[in-house]
């Protein structure tokens, strides 16, 4: 299976290539492709195809698990696009002895790939989310909340909507930047300390899950004034 799906990558890359090579020259030539390079678009799209899949290739694009795609995996594709059209459009000139191609071609095809390759990773976890969804906390769930909303904040609370096992019912985050009020983090909301009697009112939160290392002492006292236990719940990746 894991092959068949890395086969159906490169065969999604194939049609992208060709796709935004044949863009590239739409947008260079907006009144019509003149025959001259029309014939070069032909002649040269085959060695274009192999170039870039080959610099997809050796720049690991085909290594990561689209499911969990992220701006590395981006900077990834970035990287590989820019090789491939670089060496590409090298190879295209020097056959052509530098006359013909057209050197913004090669420019707008880059942004092109870069666009349809990152749009079509993305389509992966977009479609996960809306035909998988999230999976509903147990019904002996207990409801809490995650002190800090930064990165730690954000893999706790990924963890545990995805593995509703660990019986926690996340209701929110609450942090000591009054600015992030309001907002939400994937999907929940931030609330700010002066809220949290209401939340504990409210929700009947008895424990506040810490996620950073950082939260001094005094906070956590002050968590415990307010009849709330507080836990440093390590992620382990199964």
């Amino acid at each position: 299976l894991s092959h068949r799906r890395r086969i159906f990558e490169i065969l999604l890359d194939f049609c992208l290539i060709v796709l935004a090579y044949y863009g590239s020259y739409l947008l260079r030539f907006e009144s019509g492709l003149p025959d001259q390079q029309v014939k070069i678009f032909i002649h040269t799209l085959p060695l274009v195809i192999a170039i870039q899949v080959l610099s997809f290739l050796a720049g690991g694009v085909y290594r990561g698990i689209w499911r969990y795609a992220g701006v590395d995996d981006l900077v990834v594709v970035a990287k590989s696009v820019f090789l491939g059209t670089l060496g590409s459009g090298i190879v295209v000139v020097w056959l052509y002895d530098f006359h013909g191609p057209s050197r913004a071609i090669f420019v707008l095809d880059a942004l092109l790939l870069f666009l349809c390759v990152s749009a079509s990773r993305a389509s992966f976890r977009l479609l996960g989310a809306l035909f998988v969804g999230q999976r509903a906390a147990a019904p002996d769930a207990r409801p809490v909340l995650i002190y800090s909303a930064g990165d730690g904040g954000e893999i706790l609370i990924r963890e545990l909507l995805n593995n509703p096992s660990r019986r926690y019912q996340p209701v929110g985050f609450i942090d000591d930047d009054s600015r992030k009020a309001g907002r939400l983090l994937r999907g929940c909301r931030i609330f700010s300390l002066d809220e949290l009697p209401k939340l504990i009112s409210e929700h009947g939160v008895s424990e506040v899950l810490i996620s950073s290392i950082k939260v001094p002492e005094s906070k956590l006292s002050e968590l415990r004034g307010l009849g709330v236990g507080f836990k440093r719940l390590r992620i382990q990746l199964e």
